[in-house]
């Protein structure tokens, strides 16, 4: 029989532990769907999503996907890409990991699942092994 690892992933405080099977080759690691809440909410209170289209050398349309910074706040640029929100990410929330390739794979994944409405209620994102 292989051996087999626990990944035990938390929906919340008030919420029961949910246990999962992980494969005996996948990490053992801790999603706190509190901290995924918290980065959330801190997106959802200073960025709107938005798309911009632009027209490539060869003519055809692309879209591009873009943050905007709610009206309101005072900033020195008024629109990012995904990627450059992402480096402002990991300078806010970088002080609340220690391994800092975890915390680059979440906040991108926490990033794209945000932009793509795919974050559960309870704070599960689309891909949860890192």
């Amino acid at each position: 029989m292989a051996k087999t690892r626990r990944l035990t992933v938390s929906t919340s405080q008030n919420s029961p532990l949910r246990r999962l099977i992980v494969g005996k080759n996948q990490a053992n690691m801790t999603i706190d769907s509190n901290k995924v809440a918290f980065i959330v909410k801190y997106l959802d209170n200073n960025f709107d999503k938005d798309i911009v289209n632009k027209i490539d050398v060869d003519g055809r349309r692309r879209s591009i996907p873009i943050v905007r910074v709610k009206e309101g706040l005072s900033a020195e640029i008024e629109q990012f890409r995904l990627r450059d929100l992402l480096f402002i990410l990991e300078s806010v929330f970088g002080k609340y990991f220690k391994n800092k390739t975890y915390m680059k794979k979440l906040l991108t994944q926490i990033l794209i699942d945000w932009y793509l409405g795919k974050i559960t209620k309870t704070g599960m994102l689309t891909k949860n092994h890192f």
